[in-house]
């Protein structure tokens, strides 16, 4: 279970979470300063008369915030419910309507945000309890025992897109998560994950970015790197630099980032990179074009990109994560 794989971090101090900044500043959390935050945070929720089994809407850009939160909630038997933020103030009201929607369906009382996102909320304050994180990290600290948990026992609600049709609410349990993340980090994957480094630039209120990214990793003890997703959208190069930069072995995204980083390449700066140390470069979440695959293969093959690690994969919402992967380390082929 979560609450069990984060016991087994808290005495590893010499591998974690970067987090980077928009500037790509770093905030560095070993695993043990992790999970010592993630509890903090869950005292703090426990603090604010949030008890365990309530419903805890999350609607946090900063990876950080979003990580520490998460964490903090099931940790404290709370049950959070990702949601994605306002992208701007033209379409705030059809935002608003569908962040609503999934309040209701998931029945929760209070939404963490961050100071800068509450006031697009304060329309709606009187239809739930809006909490910043500044007032977050002002409660006071319950001091309970954290609760025992089951693989039955509801981990968190994942709302699917809405790409093509309303979001709709998956129940995801602890058994749920363990049961994926085993697939995805040791079925899958493999490797020495505890030696590797992963690389996402993936929103992680998304199952791909949540799941693949935050809480699979932490049942292996491996150490990720997470750049801001709209530093990625302005600037695409930096998803390649950052795996350079910190040798990042694992990285995931959907078919048309590749397009993106080899579109925006030039070969100057494929050929100050050196990728000789991606194992895994998994793609899904949306169709799989392979002329997009094999075109970013050739792009980057000077960086030192091995073929082999162009994984493609599949997976929903509705069964966790991930449903499918191709072979490790066999050629991608087509049919």
């Amino acid at each position: 279970m979560l609450p069990a794989a984060l016991a087994k971090l808290e005495g590893i101090t010499t591998r974690g979470y970067t987090f980077l900044r928009d500037d790509l500043s770093e905030s560095r959390y070993s695993f043990a300063d992790l999970v010592a935050a993630a509890s903090d945070r869950g005292r703090c929720l426990r603090g604010l008369g949030r008890r365990p089994g309530d419903r805890l809407a999350l609607v946090l850009p900063e990876n950080e915030e979003f990580v520490l939160t998460f964490l903090g909630a099931v940790t404290a038997g709370i049950i959070p419910v990702p949601m994605y933020p306002p992208l701007g103030i033209g379409a705030l009201d059809s935002y608003l309507r569908t962040a609503l929607g999934i309040v209701a369906r998931a029945d929760a009382q209070t939404l963490v945000t961050s100071d800068h996102v509450a006031p697009a909320f304060a329309g709606v304050a009187d239809r739930i309890r809006i909490v910043t994180l500044g007032e977050l990290r002002a409660a006071p600290r319950d001091t309970d025992a954290p609760p025992t948990v089951t693989p039955d026992d509801v981990c968190f609600l994942q709302f699917t897109s809405g790409s093509t049709m309303d979001p709709k609410g998956v129940v995801v349990t602890h058994g749920n998560v363990a049961a994926n993340a085993h697939a995805i980090m040791v079925d899958c994957i493999g490797g020495d994950l505890q030696a590797e480094c992963g690389v996402t630039w993936l929103p992680l209120y998304h199952d791909m970015g949540l799941i693949g990214h935050v809480l699979a990793p932490l049942f292996g003890g491996g150490a990720v790197v997470f750049i801001p997703t709209l530093v990625f959208m302005k600037r695409p190069s930096i998803w390649m630099r950052t795996i350079h930069r910190y040798r990042g072995a694992v990285t995931f995204a959907p078919n048309f980032a590749f397009a993106l980083a080899a579109r925006r390449a030039t070969s100057s700066g494929v050929r100050e990179l050196d990728l000789s140390c991606l194992r895994i470069v998994g793609c899904g979440a949306e169709p799989i074009n392979a002329a997009t695959l094999r075109h970013f293969g050739e792009v980057f093959a000077p960086a030192g990109l091995d073929p082999r690690a162009i994984m493609p994969c599949y997976g929903m919402a509705e069964t966790t994560l991930a449903v499918s992967f191709d072979t490790w380390g066999a050629p991608m082929r087509t049919e």
